[in-house]
């Protein structure tokens, strides 16, 4: 089981990412070549992946290569993972990331989304009720 993209963006207080971002930050693990115009989101979709990848397990943090075409890029890119990963750190220590659990069960979805928010101290949504016309 994987944590979706836009779950662990709500977890670590990021806007969801869009279907084309999800896409991408959920795409199997291959090699990728992602093409993308100015202001289309490519580092926080670099970003996004590099941590959905680190939170799912799915590699280390070490085993990650990100490459950009300018300084400022890739210390932006550096920066927001480096972010990212560090609140990461903070859920896997309290037992909120998935993998084995004490007790030997993996940690439902749910589960998972409730114990995060409950952690984070994230506020609880409200149901929104349709206003009378």
């Amino acid at each position: 089981m994987t944590v979706p993209a836009v779950v662990l963006a709500a977890a670590l207080g990021q806007y969801p990412p869009t279907p084309e971002q999800t896409a991408v930050i959920e795409a199997p693990l291959a090699p990728a070549l992602v093409v993308a115009g100015a202001g289309s989101g490519k580092t926080e979709t670099m970003s996004g992946r590099v941590v959905w990848l680190v939170a799912n397990r799915l590699v280390r943090r070490d085993e990650v290569l990100g490459l950009t075409f300018t300084r400022k890029a890739a210390g932006e890119l550096a920066d927001r993972i480096q972010r990212r990963l560090a609140r990461l750190a903070e859920f896997d220590a309290r037992g909120l990331l998935l993998g084995e659990r004490p007790a030997g069960r993996r940690l439902s979805l749910l589960g998972f989304a409730v114990r995060l928010r409950h952690h984070a101290r994230l506020p609880r949504r409200e149901r929104l009720r349709a206003e009378p016309r």
